[in-house]
């Protein structure tokens, strides 16, 4: 979705057609809070990045990261036994400056 649509779930509710799924949109006590975000993912193939394993293990699953004007949150996705996997999240200003 860009910055001028609707979060992705109403969207999906409208295409969908289910009463059901618009039900339960409609019934939440405040509008759904959407912010624009980049997302990268990484990985790595353990066996040739051993170094990177330990690092990853001393994170939690999920880092909030404070104090960045880029960076706001740090997914582990999975860590081993082949390969690692970690999510980046964008701060919507990172988004909103890089928009497409």
């Amino acid at each position: 979705a860009g910055f001028k649509e609707e979060p992705p779930i109403l969207a999906a509710a409208d295409a969908s057609g289910s009463e059901l799924l618009r039900g339960l949109l409609a019934r939440l006590d405040s509008p759904l809070k959407y912010d624009q975000t980049h997302v990268v993912m990484l990985a790595w193939e353990l066996s040739q990045h051993k170094s990177i394993l330990k690092s990853l293990q001393s994170l939690p699953d999920v880092a909030q990261v404070t104090n960045d004007n880029a960076l706001a949150k740090i997914y582990i996705q999975s860590v081993g036994p082949e390969y690692a996997v970690i999510t980046l999240h964008s701060t919507g200003e990172f988004a909103r400056k890089h928009k497409k």
